[in-house]
């Protein structure tokens, strides 16, 4: 996981507590999943908030759209609201989905 976008944020930090949770393994989920420990971002929000955090990020990818864009946006926005719910001070910050890469070459989300 050294060449993922977290990892390398991380060492631009280096003054901060980054806990990295997931790399390349966790889906969205629902709010049926809500701290189920399954392996998807509700599943493990009491988890993720057991460390205290000041900011969560994360950077969904395409194939976690699943049922659409209005799916993808009722979870994210569910997502957002277990946070605050369990940390109300936390900051939540996602980035949108990468575009399809049809050519099979190397994730442009990873360093090179």
């Amino acid at each position: 996981t050294a060449d993922f976008y977290s990892t390398l944020w991380k060492a631009t930090v280096p003054g901060k507590t980054v806990h990295i949770r997931a790399v390349n393994s966790r889906g969205i989920g629902s709010s049926a999943n809500l701290n189920d420990n399954s392996n998807t971002l509700f599943g493990n929000v009491a988890e993720d908030m057991a460390y205290s955090p000041d900011l969560i990020t994360y950077m969904i990818g395409a194939n976690d759209l699943g049922g659409g864009h209005s799916a993808y946006r009722t979870n994210l926005t569910n997502l957002f609201s277990a946070y605050k719910a369990a940390r109300p001070a936390v900051k939540v910050a996602w980035s949108p989905p990468m575009v399809y890469n049809p050519t099979g070459t190397s994730h442009p989300g990873k360093a090179s």
